[in-house]
């Protein structure tokens, strides 16, 4: 394992050959003396069986039991937690016992993989080997020999799934797919730990209704007969940000009012209206100002002794609103305008800032007068 030779011995436990010294050096000291019956590495990790104690694994503290010894009986009268078989199976840790049963180590403890393989026979046989077979035809085969009466086949579960990618991201969602994996009859998909779709008849699966700009941990599984593999690596997604929100169309403008009415124009004024950006003002239904930042305008050009209506629409980057109500707004008459006088007039020396005449023509009772101001 890792480069270096182990052996398990009949009695003193697990040694290790140091190369560079060119001799064999015990590994840790819970096993000194301890029969080995098997042994297996898988992810590093050196995993042997003992004739009556269990299965250890080797971690950097030292030896570890794995699971409870009490799960680990065969049927034979003698073959408690005798382990002497083991192997790395697809990614998960298989084990043949004295007693003719075979285990898996999965979550913490050891389970039986089928039913008992014993056919009766004494308390001098067991397990002895292991192996699985890979085809595409036949699947995911363990086969078990025992040291009386053969070999055995046992349905496993596949292997791990791989190279699992994705596409076609969205602010939530995504569409996961990986290669077939042999042997498999469905798949589970895992997302943050979290079991999201079980029964997937195909490789491939789209997920929806995630958050946006989320980061998730996709992981997946391939199940037969033979049970569920364990989960893949994780293809690591993040969604796509959400789209800046785009603000409701403003409402119309209303209580539009005037002021400072003239001949040819006026001041035409409203209340500011919420999320709007500008304004377009129409006249008699013509629009005549547009993008007006205030809710203000002051029209000129027009005629006098006329009516209009006037309506105004509120614009925002979703779009202009509808026309408010009508204000109507009449422009003054034209008024004759009289000359101002430049001097005073002849005769009211006494009175400088104002000139008067008076004539008093009598026609058919009709009296005709008429004052002139004069203005300096």
């Amino acid at each position: 394992m890792n480069g270096t030779l182990y052996a398990g011995t009949g009695g003193i436990g697990v040694y290790k050959y140091d190369a560079a010294a060119g001799t064999w050096r015990p590994v840790g000291s819970k096993l000194s003396s301890a029969y080995i019956d098997s042994m297996t590495s898988m992810n590093g990790v050196l995993y042997v069986g003992t004739d009556g104690n269990g299965a250890f694994a080797y971690m950097t503290s030292g030896w570890t039991r794995i699971g409870k010894t009490a799960n680990l009986s065969g049927n034979a009268t003698d073959s408690t937690n005798r382990v002497d078989a083991m192997g790395d199976i697809n990614g998960v840790l298989y084990a043949g016992t004295y007693g003719q049963n075979v285990y898996k180590y999965q979550g913490g403890n050891w389970s039986p993989v089928g039913n008992s393989l014993g056919r009766g026979f004494g308390a001098d046989f067991g397990i002895t080997s292991l192996l699985v077979i890979n085809s595409s035809a036949g699947g995911n085969t363990l086969y078990a020999a025992d040291g009386a009466s053969g070999v055995y086949s046992i349905p496993v579960q596949p292997p791990i799934a791989l190279n699992l990618s994705h596409k076609n991201v969205t602010q939530t969602g995504w569409y996961e797919y990986w290669p077939a994996v042999n042997g498999a009859s469905t798949y589970n998909l895992y997302i943050d730990g979290k079991e999201v779709a079980t029964g997937l008849n195909s490789p491939s699966y789209t997920v929806t209704g995630e958050q946006p700009n989320t980061t998730y941990q996709v992981q997946v599984t391939a199940v037969n007969a033979g049970g569920e593999s364990i989960k893949s690596a994780a293809d690591t997604v993040k969604t796509l940000p959400a789209p800046p929100s785009v603000p409701a169309v403003p409402s119309a403008p209303l209580n539009l009012n005037h002021k400072n009415v003239t001949q040819t124009g006026w001041y035409e004024y409203w209340p500011a209206v919420n999320g709007a950006s500008t304004y377009n003002l129409y006249i008699d239904g013509k629009e005549v100002a547009t993008g007006l930042h205030n809710p203000n305008y002051t029209v000129t050009g027009e005629q006098p002794s006329t009516t209009y209506q006037v309506q105004v629409t509120a614009v925002n980057a979703s779009g202009e609103s509808i026309k408010s109500a009508v204000d109507n707004v009449t422009t003054l008459n034209n008024q004759q305008v009289v000359p101002a006088a430049t001097k005073p007039v002849t005769g009211f020396p006494a009175l400088p800032w104002v000139t008067g005449g008076f004539l008093s023509v009598v026609l058919g009772g009709w009296v005709l007068w008429w004052t002139r101001r004069h203005v300096e």
